[in-house]
């Protein structure tokens, strides 16, 4: 408030002038019918007068990543959220009146297109950081379909008769990445929503549980001994309904991937598919799609794609591209250079599946969200194209043209 220190009364009882308000001693501003919608910059100095002021000034410390400072409830919503109340009715004065719609100035134009976004098509993030954690205690977390708990977060905390509630909570989000420190991390994966989730463990030597997954989860080891375990609580894998990913890192260190399916009693999956790249048995597969699905939030991106630059010392490869929903075949990316990065594989498939990202929505002028989210599996040249937004199972298919790049070595084995 600029008035309560524009004039000041000192120990003494004395009044004086302490500050201007953009070079003068008025500290009112007026918007009317011609200036409401503008910008106004107020800068408050202080008169260059002989009186001694002091100085006074606030720091905030930079605060460490630890999610141990979460010590009350979060609930993040990708959609509408039941928990945020509506506007109530404002207090106005005689005479004034609250129409149900706003109503636009005249010679005033407003973008309305953000109103006609289809929700089911938007993609949502949550990013959770512990980074800040050393040490050789674990710090032990669960992610469930809803909520990642642990790591000395809150815990079953009741708020006014509201909960209990733990750690950080989230729905209607398609994607979850969250990125850990150097300390020894101990994650359990219970289950997962059908969201995209990443989780990067970065140094240390960290234990991954992962008990069942309804969307895809993509495991970056990164630095240091890691291990990730693959069974459910019965020792078996029938819980592993999307692709699961696992990268150990680039380092010297020894990382360790254990599917465990000794509790199979059925034989079910008697006959296992191994690639360089993959294990695979019958249960792991996802549920079969049905009209529901549509009606989910998220929902289970069910194209996707591994590609691997095997052995490329250099040059530059595309992508060719299939959409059926357009009907347009044999779309060709920009080329890209090797060695590439995630981002630039998603720039230039989302440039040529939607050159023009103002063309969305009910009225065909929103934004448009995310076609494909492309993630890299460690430092390698191994990645994963998710086809999402506005191409979620959309049946999109992808081959790559790989006469460009030099000493390309492909996959030899299929199954």
């Amino acid at each position: 408030n600029v008035d309560s220190i524009a004039v000041r009364s000192d120990k003494d009882g004395a009044k004086r002038k302490q500050v201007y308000v953009n070079g003068q001693e008025s500290t009112t501003i007026t918007f009317d019918g011609t200036n409401w919608d503008q910008e106004a910059r107020v800068q408050v100095t202080a008169i260059d007068d002989n009186v001694t002021e002091g100085v006074d000034f606030l720091n905030f410390a930079s605060q460490p990543s630890n999610l141990g400072l979460i010590q009350g409830p979060i609930i993040l919503h990708g959609g509408k959220s039941p928990l945020v109340p509506s506007l109530g009715k404002p207090l106005m004065l005689p005479y004034e009146r609250n129409p149900e719609f706003f109503i636009v100035p005249p010679n005033v134009s407003i973008d309305t297109s953000m109103l006609h976004v289809r929700e089911e098509e938007q993609v949502d993030t949550v990013t959770i950081n512990n980074l800040d954690v050393r040490g050789d205690m674990p710090s032990t977390g669960r992610v469930f379909t809803d909520s990642f708990e642990g790591m000395t977060m809150v815990k079953d905390a009741v708020i006014f008769g509201n909960g209990p509630h733990s750690g950080v909570g989230y729905k209607e989000v398609e994607q979850l990445i969250i990125n850990l420190g150097n300390g020894v991390d101990n994650i359990t994966v219970v289950d997962t929503s059908e969201a995209i989730s990443v989780l990067n463990l970065a140094n240390g030597s960290d234990y991954v549980t992962v008990k069942s997954i309804s969307g895809p989860l993509l495991v970056n080891g990164q630095e240091g001994d890691d291990t990730a375990y693959i069974s459910s609580d019965v020792q078996q894998v029938y819980g592993i309904d999307a692709l699961f990913s696992f990268d150990g890192g680039n380092d010297n260190g020894q990382d360790t991937l254990s599917v465990d399916n000794t509790g199979d009693w059925r034989g079910l999956d008697d006959v296992v598919n191994i690639t360089r790249l993959r294990v695979e048995v019958y249960s792991m597969q996802p549920p079969e799609p049905s009209p529901s699905d549509n009606k989910m939030n998220p929902t289970l991106a069910r194209d996707s794609y591994i590609i691997t630059l095997r052995n490329s010392t250099g040059g530059s490869f595309t992508f060719s591209l299939d959409d059926p929903k357009t009907n347009r075949t044999g779309l060709a990316t920009a080329p890209i250079n090797y060695p590439t990065t995630a981002a630039e594989i998603t720039d230039k498939i989302n440039d040529v599946l939607i050159p023009n990202d103002e063309t969305c929505g009910k009225d065909s002028k929103s934004d448009c969200a995310p076609s494909a989210i492309v993630w890299q599996m460690g430092t390698s040249q191994t990645f994963i194209i998710y086809f999402v937004g506005e191409r979620l199972n959309e049946a999109v298919n992808v081959s790559l043209i790989s006469g460009g790049l030099d000493n390309f070595f492909p996959e030899i084995f299929n199954n």
